[in-house]
């Protein structure tokens, strides 16, 4: 049953118990904030009157003093008068009630005053109740309402009119700022005691301005104008529109609304009643609707630009109402921003709009949603919204996007993020939002470059994503990456969860790849961009809101043609301020392993944030394979194994800068192999020499063993020693090799030590290596010198060129005075100047020669 919410003033003034009152008189004051003054206010407040009995009407008298002391405003004045006059027919009824108000409000703005009378009856008429409201000012009328309540019918109904400005009652609130309006109109109204039922028409024309006076977000809403006129029945759950138009307008039309047809819907049903099916309902024309109105809606964010223009048109669908786009929906210009920064400039939106509503649900489908930018594509758009009925039914969305990367990424809020000359993004999603939020998406990165012409590989990828009630996000994203041009690919899984954690981001996760080549996924880093470090701005690092671990698995990373890295594993873990780098470990082929330990840690205060420490061990690691990658056509300059120990440190403004930032030592200690960092060679005229001096040799061997002569007789002459030395000193097989290098403040690489022993020889040395313009450490400029020791068949042979100084070591070696500076590269080094050097002693004197006169006595 509906509970009967009016039955009439009078009988909701039944009373309990007899009543009549003699007198009355009552004094006081009335404490009140005041918004003009930031204080409180006082108004005086008086009572007098009686005779309140059965057929005795009471009077009372009552008046209101207000005002301010402060001269400056100008209304500091306001006097309430009136009367009250109640009649009764019983001595538990009352049968009349009459309320008459004079105001006058005063000032230095008002020297005259000015008054506003109020009339409100009440009486008991034979057949119910009749009402009136009646305020005039000046002798206007501005309110004015009659209305009576039949015994028989138990509905209010009466007629109503208005005709108030901001004028009129601006003298009576005491100096409160109020909007500039006007509202002038009429009509009638008729509702059931329950206001289940309420029938409203009339016409209504309205100005405002200064909206800001109310609160201070209104502002951005400019002096408008509206006219309506309106037959509207609201009974329960039905609408009917018998009659609607509605206008916005300020100097140009803004919005109109008008009901072609009458007709009925039922809300909870969703029947509708049309006298015409294939009519349309309603048109709504967005002519005009300025931007900045949004504004009060939505106060986080800025925007300015064009107004929305556009038609809707309600229709009558298969099982409810329908909406839809007649003309495009368009907004020119739009321009957002958020806390001072700009995130949109000049984007030009269109979008076609359909919605359906009915007992089941609803669904908007937004179709052609273009966005435009300087006369430049950004991105086009589809979707579906929908949501079944039921409290706990979820929204579902579904779409596809395409999105032109150059253009999207001149948008202020992507600026700098990275930079293509030509990229384009595509994918497809669904989700559902509701106590559950579930969302996956399909995408594509393809056809991306940069600048230099560098085509980049294309990236797929397949996010799934879901959120719970708690706000726990869990989360898998595999990417699939391909080069242009290559028949490989690279591949990443990333997997996890994230937890709200105290303002911040709780991370688990997990990355995952069968094989990586490290020169595909580098297009992350070039998507990602690099921004430069402001001096007092306050930077936060690019891990800021995070905290957690991802564990690192990968099966397979190939760093270009020469480094492949297996069973890649290890935790990255992230902590305020820090991101380290816990056992991190990699395989190099061959029984060779790698071992990192460090990480990052962030200052924000200093120009360069990003500071590196680094720990780096590998052992049993042969690096043949990637030196002959330089020279496929020569040997390794080393083959062996080596044992590499390292500490890292560097400072950066990104984080991308701290490979090339790097400071520290390194020392590489091999127990055996083959050096062949002195690549000795000879010109075809000393070879010509060693073979005539080889026939000269055989003759002189027998003539010693005749004449007992056999100094150096098994060399025959300095162009064999040079030769013989020169295949020496080509490939070295050594015992063992430690290397200790640096990288100091100028990003070169200094050799402090290099001491190489062999059976026969002893290498030491320093020097240095400039990197390049192509940052490349194996093409980096080298600048080396070595000391050369020898015994044995080397001694020899450097002692028959006159190439060794007087005296040995500990060791037995002997010092050569050979000038062995290295230039060229790391990959490629250049040993030229002791290659002159052996020619000229080869090539000093004829070998057949100098082995006559030696058998006949005439030199050694």
């Amino acid at each position: 049953a509906v509970a009967i919410a009016f039955q009439g003033i009078f009988k909701q003034l039944q009373l309990p118990v007899d009543l009549s009152l003699d007198g009355v008189e009552l004094e006081g004051d009335i404490i009140f904030p005041d918004a003009a003054s930031g204080g409180t206010g006082r108004a005086r407040v008086t009572l007098q009157g009686g005779r309140l009995g059965v057929l005795s009407e009471g009077v009372f008298n009552f008046a209101v003093v207000a005002g301010r002391s402060a001269g400056d405003q100008p209304v500091n004045a306001l006097n309430v008068r009136g009367t009250l006059q109640v009649g009764m027919d019983t001595a538990r009824a009352f049968s009349r009630l009459a309320l008459k108000i004079d105001a006058e409000a005063s000032g230095p703005a008002l020297p005259q005053g000015v008054q506003l009378t109020a009339d409100l009856t009440a009486a008991r008429v034979p057949g119910g109740e009749s009402y009136g409201v009646n305020v005039q000012s000046v002798g206007k009328r501005l309110v004015d309402l009659q209305a009576n309540f039949p015994d028989d019918r138990a509905r209010l109904g009466g007629v109503w009119k208005l005709d108030v400005r901001d004028t009129d009652i601006a003298p009576f609130v005491l100096g409160r700022p109020l909007p500039t309006f006007e509202v002038a109109g009429g009509g009638m109204f008729e509702t059931n005691a329950a206001f289940s039922y309420i029938h409203a028409a009339g016409r209504l024309k309205t100005s405002v301005d200064r909206l800001g006076t109310l609160q201070p977000q209104f502002a951005a809403v400019d002096a408008f104008g509206t006219y309506g006129e309106f037959d509207v029945t609201l009974r329960e759950t039905t609408v009917r529109i018998d009659r609607l138009v509605w206008s916005l307008n300020q100097v140009d039309p803004v919005l109109t609304m008008q009901a072609i047809q009458a007709f009925e819907y039922n809300t909870a049903t969703g029947e509708l009643k049309v006298a015409d099916a294939a009519a349309d309902l309603l048109v709504i024309d967005l002519q005009g609707v300025p931007l900045r109105w949004a504004a009060p809606f939505v106060t986080d964010y800025t925007f300015s630009g064009g107004a929305l223009r556009g038609q809707l048109v309600l229709t009558a669908g298969a099982e409810g109402l329908a909406v839809r786009s007649r003309a495009p929906l368009t907004l020119g210009q739009l321009e957002v921003g958020q806390a001072g920064q700009p995130l949109l400039s000049k984007v030009d939106l269109t979008a076609q709009f359909a919605a359906d509503y009915s007992p089941q649900g609803w669904q908007a489908d937004l179709a052609e949603v273009t966005a435009v930018g300087s006369g430049a594509p950004l991105l086009s758009l589809t979707a579906k919204i929908g949501q079944l009925t039921g409290a706990a039914a979820p929204i579902k969305a579904t779409g596809r996007w395409t999105a032109m990367l150059p253009a999207l990424l001149q948008q202020p809020v992507l600026l700098g993020s990275a930079t293509l000359s030509a990229g384009r993004l595509q994918g497809e999603f669904s989700g559902s939002l509701g106590e559950q939020v579930e969302l996956t998406s399909r995408f594509n990165l393809t056809d991306l470059a940069v600048p230099t012409g560098e085509v980049l590989p294309a990236i797929q990828g397949d996010l799934r994503a879901s959120r719970n009630s708690e706000g726990v996000l869990k989360f898998e994203l595999p990417l699939v990456f391909s080069s242009p041009g290559k028949s490989r690919q690279s591949d990443l899984n990333l997997a996890g969860s994230l937890q709200p954690n105290g303002g911040e981001w709780k991370i688990d996760a997990r990355l995952d790849a069968r094989e990586v080549f490290l020169e595909d996924v580098q297009v992350l880093a070039a998507l990602a961009g690099a921004h430069d470090k402001v001096p007092g701005d306050p930077a936060q690092s690019f891990w800021h809101g995070y905290s957690g671990q991802v564990v690192l698995a990968l099966k397979k990373l190939q760093i270009g043609d020469q480094l492949e890295l297996a069973d890649v594993s290890g935790i990255i873990r992230l902590e305020a301020g820090a991101l380290r780098l816990d056992g991190l470990r990699a395989g190099l082929g061959e029984g060779a392993a790698a071992r990192v330990n460090g990480g990052l840690t962030f200052e924000p205060a200093a120009l360069q944030p990003y500071a590196l420490t680094a720990d780096l061990a590998v052992t049993d690691f042969n690096p043949a394979k990637i030196l002959q990658a330089f020279r496929p056509t020569q040997p390794a300059v080393v083959d062996g194994t080596f044992t590499i120990t390292s500490r890292l440190t560097g400072r950066a403004a990104n984080p991308a800068d701290l490979a090339e930032a790097a400071q520290g030592d390194f020392t590489l200690v091999s127990r055996g192999g083959v050096f062949r960092g002195l690549p000795v060679s000879v010109s075809s005229r000393v070879e010509t020499s060693g073979r005539i001096a080889s026939s000269v040799a055989a003759v002189g061997g027998l003539l010693g063993a005749v004449t007992g002569r056999r100094e150096y007789a098994d060399i025959g002459n300095k162009a064999s020693a040079v030769a013989e030395l020169s295949k020496a000193l080509a490939a070295i097989p050594y015992d063992q090799l430690n290397v200790v290098l640096a990288r100091d403040e100028s990003l070169a690489t200094i050799l402090r030590d290099f001491t190489l022993i062999a059976p026969e020889l002893r290498l030491s040395g320093v020097g240095e290596a400039k990197t390049g313009a192509d940052r490349s450490f194996l093409n980096s400029a080298l600048a080396m010198e070595f000391k050369l020791s020898a015994r044995g068949r080397t001694a020899d042979l450097l002692g028959y060129l006159g190439a060794l100084e007087n005296g040995t070591d500990e060791l037995g070696y002997t010092r050569s005075n050979l000038p062995l500076k290295v230039a060229g590269t790391l990959a490629a080094p250049d040993t030229g100047e002791l290659n002159r050097a052996l020619a000229n002693l080869a090539l000093e004197k004829s070998g057949a020669n100098e082995l006559l006169n030696r058998l006949l006595g005439g030199g050694k």
